[in-house]
């Protein structure tokens, strides 16, 4: 199972593919006004929310897929970008506007971060493209969107020697500082594009690299997964290192972090929970969701999701807004959604899913990434 988890781990990095949806403002609408009700009931449950779904592919085949509230197995997605002119290549993370108006892509393979608007469908170029030298870039894999929607990216390659200029640096990290550092993260304003300077600057490796976070005390250890609060706060699943660490609203350079949970296997991807006192991980390492207490540090395990009847198979991108908690199979091929209606999820258990999307006309193929917008 180890060897398994790391290969997976490997795919993520090397990179694998994440693609990302988005959905135009007039389906939100719909969306917004709980249409799915119409065509749910108590024996037939289908899906409560707009859900975002990025593909793997292959690398030529890379696309995000957009399926509407009331989906159930089979269903066909509204929209699918697709295409040459997309630029997609392997994405990771995904990340909407809390407006629902504007999706953004951790494009891993094309070392970028891919922005498009809500009305994308077909082969689709993206409306902004963040990437180049100054970006400091290098291997995205996790992208949230912050307050203002600014734009968080989480680079899960790139050592880091030093916190920022400092005395020659022995090894992954200046051995007078406790810590290490594997990748950073790097923060842009709301409608960047092109090769631009990150915000609040703060460059490592003797100033040859451009990020927001990074040196030997963030502890970050190969992050893939990103998810943030409304207050800004960032959560990062670091894949190399089996833990999420979360940095403060406004944190930049070398910051410790104001959390650090360990207890995962090989994390891949985390979303905060409707109330932000709990963190939802997915956990390639023995094919679980774990949920851990987000208020008190070092976050205490509250309870484990797997077993057979989760039908998790590689579990990667996740999300979780009102009460429903969602989940990207990537071996399977398919999404579920659980409902936290009792308001017992996190206590774990080898649980039914509500809702199981999959089946050919989904089109489906190796998803990682998953996202749900959170009004």
């Amino acid at each position: 199972m180890a060897h398994r988890a790391a290969l997976r781990i490997a795919e993520i990095v090397r990179p694998l593919s994440v693609a990302a949806v988005v959905f135009s403002a007039a389906f939100l609408a719909v969306t917004a006004s709980n249409s799915y009700a119409a065509k749910c009931d108590k024996d037939d449950s289908c899906t409560e929310d707009t859900v975002v779904l990025g593909n793997n592919g292959a690398i030529l085949g890379s696309s995000y897929e957009v399926f509407a509230a009331g989906a159930r197995k089979n269903t066909k997605a509204t929209h699918e970008v697709k295409g040459n002119q997309t630029g997609l290549a392997s994405p990771s993370g995904v990340a909407i506007t809390p407006d629902a108006q504007t999706i953004a892509i951790a494009n891993q393979l094309g070392g970028n971060v891919l922005v498009f608007g809500s009305g994308a469908t077909g082969n689709s170029a993206p409306s902004a493209r963040i990437g180049g030298p100054t970006t400091g870039l290098e291997n995205p894999a996790g992208v949230a969107f912050l307050p203002g929607n600014d734009i968080a990216v989480a680079s899960t390659l790139g050592a880091v020697v030093d916190p920022g200029g400092g005395p020659p640096p022995t090894g992954i990290c200046d051995p007078a500082v406790v810590g290490f550092s594997l990748g950073v993260i790097s923060e842009f304003a709301a409608g960047s594009n092109g090769d631009v300077t990150p915000l609040n600057n703060s460059p490592v490796n003797g100033g040859t690299r451009n990020a927001t976070i990074g040196g030997c005390a963030t502890f970050l250890l190969g992050p893939t997964g990103l998810a943030s609060e409304p207050s800004g706060k960032l959560w990062a699943a670091n894949s190399f290192g089996g833990f999420i660490t979360s940095y403060a609203a406004g944190a930049s350079g070398d910051a410790f972090p104001d959390n650090i949970i360990a207890g995962a296997i090989a994390p891949a991807f985390v979303a905060v929970g409707a109330a932000g006192t709990e963190i939802y991980v997915t956990d390639l390492g023995d094919n679980s969701v774990k949920i851990f207490d987000a208020t008190t540090f070092g976050g205490k395990l509250l309870g484990v999701i797997s077993g057979k009847r989760t039908k998790f198979n590689s579990p990667m991108g996740i999300d979780f807004v009102g009460d429903d908690l969602y989940v990207a199979n990537n071996e399977a091929n398919n999404f579920v959604m659980f409902d936290d209606d009792a308001g017992e999820l996190d206590l774990g258990g080898n649980i039914r899913p509500n809702v199981i999307v999959r089946g050919k006309h989904t089109n489906m193929n190796l998803p990682t990434g998953l996202a749900v917008p959170h009004p």
